[in-house]
């Protein structure tokens, strides 16, 4: 996986874009409640074995517990990456947590593999993520409404596939609102020359 970003967007709908830009064919995302959706980048072993305990795990509390997770899960993956982080096999797996509440709206959660948790406007991990921070930055300044997703995802991509050292095939879409996770598919970008 070379990037993952994200962005909640606050308006009528609540929608949440996550973007995820693929160097192989393997999903490094992970659905882990009804309007929950885990995207994790590293080394490859360490994600997929992450993610999958997580997924479980958490499909295992949703059975005995007979309701689904919250946004606030957030919490229960950061305790999990930080007590890996102590024992004699942690996991080199940065994440972006994104989900949409009833409450809350619409979050975006960002935690590394040190098991930071920080609830971001938006956020990118990967090789691309200096240069996504630097063209999301100026494309949302602070306190800027507007919905990322519309404008500004499509922006990004064009510049990545234009002036990034790395050839990028192709964006994975995927929307989370008040009705769940759903996949928009994949965007193939086309620079106009």
């Amino acid at each position: 996986m070379l990037t993952v970003s994200g962005f909640p967007a606050k308006y009528a709908a609540a929608i949440k874009y996550v973007s995820v830009l693929p160097i192989s064919d393997t999903d490094k995302t992970y659905r882990l409640g009804e309007k929950l959706l885990l995207l994790t980048n590293g080394e490859t072993g360490d994600t997929e074995q992450f993610g999958e305990y997580l997924e479980k795990n958490l499909k295992l509390y949703r059975m005995a517990t007979l309701r689904s997770l919250h946004i606030r899960g957030g919490l229960f993956v950061r305790a999990q990456i930080a007590e890996f982080l102590r024992s004699r096999t942690p996991y080199q797996v940065n994440m972006l947590l994104g989900g949409h509440d009833e409450i809350e709206g619409p979050s975006l959660f960002f935690i590394d593999y040190l098991g930071t948790l920080a609830k971001m406007p938006f956020a990118v991990h990967g090789y691309a993520a200096s240069f996504s921070f630097g063209l999301l930055d100026k494309a949302l300044p602070a306190g800027h409404e507007r919905a990322a997703g519309s404008g500004t995802t499509p922006v990004l991509h064009q510049r990545l596939y234009k002036r990034f050292i790395l050839n990028i095939p192709k964006f994975k879409i995927h929307k989370i609102d008040k009705d769940g996770v759903t996949a928009l598919g994949d965007v193939y970008p086309t620079v106009k020359a």
